[in-house]
């Protein structure tokens, strides 16, 4: 499981302060959004279009566009050369979140669409992976919001990005295909879309959509995408282009939460142990915007993990309690004068302007973070219990034993324990949100699972088992929303 920085806009460095060295000193990965491509200068673009059909485009918003996705190109191959010495990679982030919080009109989804596919032509060699363009929902344009209107603009799309894949079969590789499960109309739009365009037999990754946003006040509620993953991996196992069925490659879009990052690391685990499937690899990988933002507006009350090169990772409850001299190898030269003269003074209750020093020390922490969750999955071999464990009832008391034994609740005093391991997984798993989630997680997975190395044709009964989960996720939501229980 994989990290992937989200970028603060294509210049995401400021005149006096550039952290961008130290991140990639944690992660390769970046995530650059299109959305300040869009703009609104994308809605301006279409104003004399407004009432014509959403995927026409004239001469003139043809010409504009071109000179504004220019702009955005070379501004994107400044940035690829700023850090090319670091091996940075750079993933591009379609913009349909923009259109999902209404900042780009339906009626200009012809634009939209005309600049992202001109943008991936003339910055191709720039990027590493890209996702197609999806467009769910819309929040402030609502006659967009239903099943037919929002199918006939994205299969467009995904026809538009079919051809110009077929024009540009090099650049299959780098594409990501993001499927939306959050609801069955959602579900059943996007089955029919990689139905119809034989998605499967031209894009190799693919990844869930959707879920940026999710978990607002819905953290006790089970992972939404556990039978997307499945669906994904039964999809990729489906296709036909068999060259490439090598790494089973799949992301999640927007994930944040621990007990979310947990359950990928399960079935993370549990994936690799279908040996039958002939997948030598599984890449998974997920991105969020909120480690860096927590880092600049949280850091007085910021928990973070931090490995130190005497004493190995250990947990401080604050920022304030760090000592800069054991994080000065997270900065890269050029910054780690700024940043230890920063924390020195925030320890010493001082105001620090540079707020983006936090960064890299919160994107170290979370990953440090994955590799607890990932560490945790493998030393207490809970893969196993997925297929040694033959009935729900003796599985839902492994799983209480199991949460029990990882956070470590019965210890009295975890910080005096000799296992180092034993502080820090009681300070990450001791929570009740954590536990309650995990639990459900777990038991879904199991039934999944159960039905997933049984069945002698998977790829028929998927979308049952899809359509179900969503019915069953939105009922968790609508008994627990509102109602999660804090320490």
């Amino acid at each position: 499981m994989r990290y992937v920085f989200v970028l603060s806009g294509v210049k995401p460095y400021s005149d006096t302060i550039d952290i961008i060295p130290s991140v990639l000193r944690q992660t390769k990965d970046v995530l650059l959004s299109l959305k300040g491509m869009f703009g609104k200068q994308t809605k301006e673009l279409s104003k004399e279009n407004s009432k014509s059909n959403a995927f026409s485009i004239t001469d003139e918003e043809e010409k504009k566009a071109k000179i504004k996705v220019t702009s955005f190109s070379s501004s994107v191959e400044a940035l690829v050369n700023r850090y090319r010495s670091h091996e940075m990679r750079l993933w591009i982030d379609s913009g349909g979140y923009s259109f999902i919080k209404g900042d780009i009109d339906p009626e200009c989804i012809g634009v939209m669409a005309y600049m992202y596919h001109f943008f991936v032509e003339k910055s191709s060699s720039d990027i590493y992976r890209i996702f197609t363009l999806d467009l769910p929902f819309n929040e402030k344009f609502k006659s967009y919001n239903n099943k037919q209107t929002i199918g006939a603009a994205n299969r467009k799309i995904t026809e538009k990005t079919m051809r110009f894949l077929e024009a540009h079969p090099s650049l299959c590789e780098k594409f990501i295909f993001a499927m939306h499960a959050k609801t069955v109309d959602l579900y059943d739009i996007w089955l029919d879309i990689y139905k119809e365009y034989q998605v499967g037999q031209c894009i190799q990754r693919r990844a869930i959509g959707g879920l940026v946003g999710v978990r607002k006040d819905t953290s006790n509620v089970m992972s939404p995408f556990i039978v997307a993953a499945y669906k994904a991996l039964i999809d990729f196992l489906n296709a036909k282009n068999e060259d490439d069925k090598k790494v089973f490659s799949l992301h999640f879009l927007g994930i944040n939460l621990i007990q979310d990052r947990f359950a990928i690391a399960v079935l993370e685990d549990l994936f690799s142990s279908y040996d039958r499937l002939g997948v030598s690899d599984i890449d998974f990988s997920y991105d969020t915007s909120g480690f860096g933002e927590k880092a600049r507006k949280g850091n007085k009350k910021l928990p973070v993990f931090v490995f130190g090169k005497r004493i190995g990772l250990y947990y401080v409850p604050g920022c304030e309690y760090i000592d800069p001299s054991s994080v000065g190898h997270l900065y890269d030269e050029k910054t780690i004068e700024i940043a230890m003269s920063s924390l020195k003074k925030f320890n010493q209750g001082e105001r620090v302007d540079a707020t983006a020093i936090f960064e890299p020390i919160n994107v170290h922490s979370q990953m440090e973070i994955d590799k607890i969750l990932s560490r945790a999955v493998k030393k207490y071999d809970i893969g196993a219990a997925f297929f040694h464990i033959h009935t729900p009832r003796q599985f839902e008391k492994y799983v209480d034993d199991f949460l029990a034994c990882i956070s470590h609740g019965g210890i009295l005093f975890p910080e005096r324990s000799s296992d180092p391991d034993v502080l820090i997984e009681s300070n990450l798993f001791n929570n009740n949100t954590f536990r309650v989630c995990s639990k459900k997680n777990l038991l879904y997975m199991y039934n999944v699972h159960k039905w997933f190395v049984k069945s002698r044709a998977p790829y028929s009964a998927i979308n049952q088992k899809s359509r179900q989960f969503v019915r069953d996720w939105a009922a968790d939501k609508d008994a627990n929303s509102h109602r999660v229980k804090k320490n």
